[in-house]
């Protein structure tokens, strides 16, 4: 029987602990209040996804927003309207944060 890797574990855990990061995208009012974008830290898996494919800020956008529930805000059928009429700086922006790693301290507020 093998022990269990203790290294790992504290990765895991440190993984766990990010919790759901979120922005608020005060450009964009639903109910009188900014829209609020969820999304899981990115993994490794999804990291080399977008380094070896042809993945854009609004690819990684669509992918991972989602709701505070878990629902995603938009499908790739609504890729052409975020494309043709939507602020290309609020998905970059929204883009960049995603695949930043929050830090802890980031993750406690959230």
């Amino acid at each position: 029987m093998t022990m269990p890797n203790k290294y790992l574990q504290a990765a895991k855990d440190h993984y766990k602990a990010l919790g759901t990061p979120h922005i608020d995208i005060p450009e964009w009012t639903v109910d009188g209040k900014p829209l609020r974008i969820f999304w899981k830290p990115i993994t490794c898996i999804e990291q080399d996804e977008i380094r070896a494919g042809d993945n854009t800020d609004l690819e990684i956008f669509i992918k991972k927003a989602m709701t505070e529930s878990g629902d995603r805000m938009f499908t790739l059928e609504d890729k052409m309207h975020l494309k043709a009429l939507v602020a290309p700086q609020i998905i970059t922006r929204v883009a960049v944060k995603m695949m930043l790693l929050p830090s802890i301290e980031d993750a406690v507020k959230n």
